[in-house]
């Protein structure tokens, strides 16, 4: 009988990936929403969200544009928060062991500050897993997950990745803060004259952000939702 297969939560620090370099610009977090094998090839749809920086954008293109590996790009989308883009690469020897057709990786996975943090359900046991991982960097952590937490960890994924694109740079910093700060507690346990210093903007610019992302927050969580 053939060994059943259960789901690991894996973290790891890539060895060679112009993925992980991409993740290490400050403030910039990559989503990978798959990858399709084509030969020798590998394409490569990612979603990368963007800090409150003008030049971020522009280090993510170069970055990508000087790695020998990468073939060819394609920009599909571009927000002020967000790039959406096409990637093509040779096929590397991580992407031939996750996308093998006896393991399933779960997408949408990130990489965050050179991290690579995925879901791979496989019927190798965690110890030969560790190993065949760590021919293609650290293995940070490695944990057996039930299949339910899982799924919905990769939903959380899914959900702030489109968050992370729905919203401005400066509306996440400004609802991050409020909700850390209290803003958002009864009584408030700080004012919007408080935040504003804290934050450096004005109270019209704060009130104003903060006003358009938690619209922008509930129509997308409320959308979909039946009345």
């Amino acid at each position: 009988m053939a060994q059943s297969a259960a789901v690991y939560r894996v973290a790891m620090r890539p060895t060679h990936s112009v993925l992980a370099e991409v993740s290490r610009i400050p403030g910039v977090s990559v989503y990978v929403y798959s990858v399709v094998k084509a030969g020798d090839k590998a394409h490569t749809l990612v979603r990368c969200s963007l800090p409150d920086s003008r030049n971020a954008f522009q280090k993510v293109m170069e970055t990508i544009s000087r790695r020998d590996e990468v073939l060819e790009y394609r920009l599909i989308e571009k927000r002020s928060s967000s790039c959406t883009l096409l990637l093509t690469k040779n096929m590397c020897e991580f992407y031939e062991y996750t996308v093998a057709v006896e393991r399933h990786t779960f997408f949408p996975y990130m990489i965050r500050k050179g991290v690579r943090s995925f879901y791979l359900m496989t019927a190798e046991n965690p110890e030969e897993l560790r190993r065949s991982l760590s021919r293609y960097g650290a293995v940070l952590s490695l944990e057996k997950m039930p299949l339910e937490n899982t799924l919905e960890e990769v939903g959380r994924s899914i959900l702030l990745s489109s968050l992370e694109g729905l919203l401005t740079p400066l509306q996440r910093r400004v609802l991050s803060e409020a909700l850390r700060r209290g803003f958002f507690e009864w009584p408030r346990r700080v004012s919007l004259e408080e935040l504003s210093r804290e934050l450096g903007v004005s109270k019209v610019t704060l009130s104003e952000h903060l006003r358009r992302g938690e619209r922008k927050l509930l129509r997308y969580l409320l959308d979909g939702l039946s009345t």
